[in-house]
């Protein structure tokens, strides 16, 4: 009679173990990813340099962020320059609105 409950338990057990098991991987994958586009992001912005003359020096924040993102993996595969998107703006304050609204060019 106990083999048989035992047996009868283990499935779903099993089965509750197998979805802990996958929604732990899903959330270190999730803090992989955004380690990764946190570090992409700041690479870009130690990139820009203030200097409106040379346009902030935009051309230098793809390729910076592209190495940080490159340098990062997930779950063991490395991330692919072809995964980042990028957008160069800023924020500025509108005072009809008053609010920040980004500007991008």
């Amino acid at each position: 009679m106990t083999l048989v409950l035992v047996a009868m338990f283990m499935v779903p057990l099993m089965a509750c173990v197998a979805l802990a098991i996958d929604l732990g991987l899903m959330s270190i994958a999730q803090t992989q990813l955004n380690d990764a586009a946190d570090a992409a992001a700041l690479a870009g912005a130690r990139a820009l340099n203030g200097n409106t003359s040379s346009n902030n020096n935009y051309s230098a924040v793809s390729p910076a962020a592209q190495q940080a993102l490159s340098a990062n993996t997930v779950l063991g595969t490395s991330l692919q320059n072809s995964q980042l998107s990028l957008n160069i703006g800023r924020y500025a304050y509108s005072s009809s609105d008053q609010q920040f609204e980004g500007q991008f060019p």
